[in-house]
Parts: structure tokens; C-alpha cells; sequence
């Protein structure tokens, strides 16, 4: 099927991969659109482009009759793909008539008699991108409302779209040296405390520091192990916990640090995967590994449960009676912890990295894919966990 408007690229025989957002496209109207007109195309462009293998990319940018932006792929489409933007072009002539459309990914030979964009003057139209933008949180709302509909019916724990802006949790400072050099891995406990741990030499005893209730510095040493995995700060500032690789054969293990009398003792050993995350709630430490959550006693080291729910992370919620873990399948656990009892409550796929944010009142999580962050909610969390402790409480 012919165009009666000039196409560089409308099926091209080779072009430069375009990914999530990267296929640009020019066009040049045979007269400027009007506003009423460009809303009609700003409708039209997330309206058919809401599914299907094209996706609607970047801000256009506008100058006279020149109009450009980009779009991405949901899947790798190619015939596809070029025959909904085709689409896409015929609809929109019929609302402002374009003289020219060139795709600028497109290899091979130039369409004859196409006109060079102007190199200046290019800029976004707020009325435009406004209507775009309103048509997204249209789709979001309706999406999440299905979503939540469906999970609440069900008691399900899952992600719902956020339609109103939440702010992205802050970028974490950078570690700064308190002690040792630049490469130190530094925590701040609640109480204020803050920890260095030396890092980067291998096969030596490891010292941590820490300035006391005198404002003295202190120095413990660790036992002789190969790196820190992790660590972390009891809320009293007292002890530390530190995650560490054995500088011989053998799998990680756990070290109680009593940071008053700089004495250290080994606690557990996992039975295996590397250390990734530890939480202390109390008397009580959460130790996230490869394979497993676990959940030890202090005083002893016993294990009192384990869930398979290993990953890259481990964050307490609702002050530790719910633990999410997410690992590098895009896969986030969330997990009860009850009367010496780990259950996993729920197993949600995020489809790219995956941050959490805790509230008073909300759970949110912000998913990194394709170079953006989408807020979520995670409900039903706190429901799911109270059934658990309802029913952990009263099991005969």
C-alpha cells in the first residue's frame, strides 16, 4: 500500500535498533497543526499505541509544520512494528495533512525530494504532552483499578500502578571513609552509631571502628576471613553483625560483635549461598542468602525457621514482622515472620530492578526498567500477615 505523502522508511530493508526508545521519526505537515489539531494527534498516538508492538517513547518536539520523537518496541516486531507506525501516519494525515515523514533509523538510500528538518528552534508543546499525559493516568487508573479489583476480591498480594506522583526515595549519600580509606563499607544504626568496616584487603583480620559513648575511636578486630558480604548496626548502637567470606574453604558465616568490650564471636554458618542482606529485630537476625531467608536466635545462633526466599536484598517492613527479598530473576518474596515461624506470603514478579518504600500507612515500590522508575503499591501486605499471626496465634 502507497502513501500520498513522501516515507523514508517505512519498510526499510535494514535500520539501527531503535530498543524501548529509540526509533525517531520527523514529519512536516503541509500547513502548522492547530492546537485543537495536535490534540487530536497527542489522543491518537497513546491511544493506538497503548498495545501492541510499539510503544510511545520521548516528548515531541515541535517547530513550524516539523514535528519529532521517538517510540520503542514492546517486543522485537519488525514487519510488525513498521506496519502500526504506517498506521499511525495514515491516521494522523487525516487530521493535519503531512507532506513528508522520514524515519531517521532507517539505512540505506534517502527518499527523493524530502526537505531537511531545521537545525534550530525545535521545542515541546505543554498543551500536548499535558493531553498525552492525562490519556497514560487514564490507562494507569483503569489498569490499577482492574488490578486492585481482582486482588482485593482475592486477598492477593500485588503490585497496582500509582497514578499520582510519589517521590522517588532519595539517592543513598556516598559512603565516606570514617577510618580506613575510601573503600570502607559504612552503616549508620538508628541510634546514631556509625560503623566503618574496612574493605578491599584480602586475607587479613578486618577491623571495624566506631567512636563510643566518650567520643573515643575504637577499633575491633574480626577474625582473619577473605571480605565482608555485609553488615549492620543493632538500633542500640551496641553490637554489630557482620556477614563475612571465610578467608580458608568453607561458606560465609555471621559474627556477633559486641562493639563496648571489642569481642566477636561466630554465630552461624550458612549452609549455602553467600550472605546478601541482614536485618536485626531484637533478639532475633534475619539473614538473607542466595537460597533462603533465615531467622536466628542472638544469644545462641539457633536457627528457628528458614523460607525459600533467597535474593540480592532484604528489607524489614511493619518493623520486622514482614520481610520482602527480591532477587535476580526480578522476583520479589514477601515473607511473615510469626511465633518463631517464616512463611512465604506472596511471590510477585517486578519485570526490572525493584526499590521499596515503607509508609504508615502504604508499602511502595518503584521499579526500575528500560531507564524509568514506575511507582507501585504493594497491597494487601498487611492483611496477609495478620491471617498468618491470627492463625499462628490460635493453632491449637
Amino acid at each position: 500500500m502507497s502513501d500520498d505523502f513522501l516515507f523514508h522508511g517505512r519498510f526499510p530493508s535494514a535500520w539501527a535498533e531503535g530498543g524501548h526508545n529509540g526509533h525517531r521519526y520527523t514529519v512536516y505537515f503541509s500547513a502548522p497543526p492547530s492546537h485543537a489539531e495536535r490534540l487530536e494527534i497527542a489522543t491518537l498516538f497513546e491511544t493506538l499505541l497503548a498495545r501492541g508492538p510499539v510503544m510511545a517513547g520521548s516528548a515531541w518536539s515541535w517547530v513550524d509544520r516539523w514535528a519529532s520523537f521517538t517510540v520503542g518496541e514492546r517486543w522485537r516486531s519488525g514487519e510488525t512494528f513498521f506496519a502500526r507506525m504506517a498506521e499511525l501516519f495514515r491516521a494522523i494525515h487525516v487530521i493535519a495533512p503531512l507532506v513528508q515523514v522520514r524515519y531517521s533509523n532507517a539505512i540505506g538510500p534517502t527518499t527523493p525530494n524530502l526537505l531537511d528538518a531545521p537545525a534550530h528552534g525545535w521545542e515541546a508543546d505543554a498543551a500536548f504532552e499535558g493531553r498525552r499525559k492525562e490519556l497514560v493516568n487514564d490507562a494507569i487508573r483503569s489498569e490499577a483499578a482492574r488490578i486492585a479489583a481482582g486482588a482485593l476480591d482475592a486477598g492477593e498480594i500485588t503490585l497496582v500502578p500509582l497514578t499520582t506522583d510519589v517521590p522517588y526515595p532519595p539517592p543513598i549519600p556516598p559512603k565516606t571513609s570514617v577510618v580506613f580509606g575510601p573503600q570502607d563499607v559504612v552503616v549508620v544504626g538508628r541510634s546514631g552509631r556509625i560503623v566503618s568496616a574496612a574493605s578491599g584487603a584480602v586475607g587479613r583480620k578486618f577491623p571495624l571502628a566506631f567512636v563510643d559513648d566518650t567520643d573515643q575511636l575504637k577499633v575491633v578486630e574480626l577474625p582473619v576471613i577473605y571480605d565482608i558480604r555485609t553488615f549492620t548496626v543493632s538500633d542500640d548502637g551496641k553490637r554489630a553483625l557482620v556477614a563475612a567470606k571465610p578467608a580458608g574453604p568453607g561458606m560465609d558465616s555471621l559474627y556477633d560483635v559486641t562493639l563496648a568490650t571489642s569481642q566477636s564471636r561466630l554465630l552461624w554458618t550458612s549452609p549455602v549461598g553467600s550472605i546478601n542482606g541482614l536485618v536485626q529485630v531484637r533478639d532475633r537476625a534475619f539473614v538473607l542468602t542466595d537460597k533462603k531467608l533465615h531467622w536466628l536466635r542472638l544469644d545462641t545462633g539457633e536457627e528457628l525457621a528458614s523460607v525459600a526466599a533467597g535474593g540480592m536484598w532484604l528489607k524489614p517492613l511493619r518493623g520486622g514482622s514482614i520481610l520482602a527479598s527480591y532477587n535476580s530473576s526480578n522476583k520479589l518474596f514477601v515473607v511473615g515472620a510469626a511465633n518463631d515461624k517464616l512463611k512465604l506470603l506472596a511471590k510477585v514478579p517486578t519485570a526490572g530492578g525493584c526499590t521499596i518504600v515503607e509508609t504508615p500507612d502504604e508499602i511502595h515500590a518503584f521499579i526500575q526498567a528500560d531507564g524509568t522508575s514506575t511507582a507501585y503499591e504493594l497491597v494487601n501486605v498487611d492483611a496477609a500477615y495478620g491471617s498468618l499471626a491470627v492463625k499462628r496465634k490460635t493453632k491449637p
